[in-house]
């Protein structure tokens, strides 16, 4: 199936940018193509949801100073 109604959520997908109000632009590991989305509507990848030591780093979106060096 083509055009319109193929799918582009085959993931997992790495966040290449983040854009003012929630929009987010992220790129295929499988295919290498890049689009925009709403920030809302992406969910955390887990490879292994089992690992439970697993650190995670949280960024505001709304306040790009809080980002760690």
């Amino acid at each position: 199936m083509g055009g319109k109604l193929q799918s582009k959520w085959i993931g997992p997908f790495v966040v290449t940018n983040v854009y003012p109000y929630d929009a987010v632009e992220i790129k295929s590991q499988s295919t290498d193509k890049s689009f925009k989305v709403n920030g809302h509507r992406l969910k955390p990848f887990l490879n292994n949801p089992a690992l439970v030591d697993t650190i995670v780093e949280e960024t505001s979106l709304l306040d790009p100073t809080s980002i760690s060096p």
